[in-house]
């Protein structure tokens, strides 16, 4: 599958004028472990040569390396991406995949809301009923998708090929300053949550609302100099400012479920203020 997808989505990537990273080689390879049977795949591919960094990417490093000055440049090629990414099959992607390691559904739906309030948002909430016993939580974050289409009127939703999970931690730059993204969680959404062949694969990318990309900036050190720069390819959608922590949320519910009730309170809290302001 990999083989299979791999060029469509570097041809996606090229279209907006960015590097990228060209598989060489795939290998299937079965093994057995446990009394388990599995298909290993090997994949080489082209060997990009990264700055210095330390392990977080926020903007104290940023300032430290010099790179504050590259967030610009960004900005401008994740909008780029966002841009030329294109589907005509919807919201999802022809895979599933995952975010860390929670799964990800990414059956094709042609309605924004309804993906990313069955697919996204609810998969999350399923999850953590199943795993904490969380009924409340979960029946609170189902009022919030039954009632937030109204936050999306005036907003343009088309497709668009994303990242899916740009945080700090997979974002990099080339020795020169360029600006390089990995490790996607890809899938098309709605071009606000990235398509840029400066995209090192991994597992999670797919088609969704560009706003989606930036469910992870709280841990990803963006700047100024990021949003203008995208904005100004990419023209902040009517509502925007009002839609973000639903996107925010997405991740926070992921992080719930990874790592534990540390980051309850913040998806909790992100769902009762919606239901405030909706009214639900």
């Amino acid at each position: 599958m990999t083989q299979m997808l791999g060029p469509s989505l570097s041809k996606q990537t090229g279209a907006s004028g960015h590097r990228c990273s060209r598989g060489r080689f795939w290998a299937s390879v079965p093994c057995t472990r446990r009394g388990l049977y599995a298909c290993l795949s090997r994949l080489s591919m082209e060997l990009y040569h990264l700055a210095a960094r330390t392990s977080s990417w926020n903007s104290s490093n940023l300032v430290h390396h010099g790179l504050i000055k590259h967030q610009a440049a960004l900005g401008r090629k994740l909008a780029e991406m966002h841009k030329a990414g294109e589907s005509t099959k919807g919201f999802g992607f022809d895979v599933e995949n995952t975010i860390g390691s929670t799964p990800q559904i990414n059956t094709w739906t042609s309605d924004w809301i309804e993906f990313y309030g069955v697919h996204r948002l609810g998969y999350q909430l399923k999850l953590a009923r199943q795993q904490f016993g969380d009924s409340l939580i979960y029946e609170k974050g189902q009022r919030l998708i039954k009632n937030m289409a109204p936050l999306f009127n005036g907003a343009v939703l088309e497709p668009c090929l994303l990242h899916g999970d740009l945080w700090s931690g997979n974002i990099s730059y080339d020795k020169t300053g360029e600006p390089l993204i990995l490790d996607p969680a890809c899938y098309f959404r709605l071009h606000c949550p990235n398509l840029c062949c400066w995209l090192l694969p991994s597992f999670a990318i797919i088609d969704g609302h560009n706003e989606a990309e930036f469910g992870m900036s709280w841990c990803a050190g963006f700047v100024g100099s990021f949003y203008d720069a995208y904005f100004e390819v990419m023209p902040k959608q009517t509502g925007w400012e009002e839609r973000r922590d639903l996107y925010t949320l997405y991740h926070y519910l992921n992080h719930y479920n990874l790592f534990g009730s540390g980051y309850r309170p913040s998806a909790m809290g992100i769902i009762d203020d919606y239901l405030r302001m909706l009214g639900a």
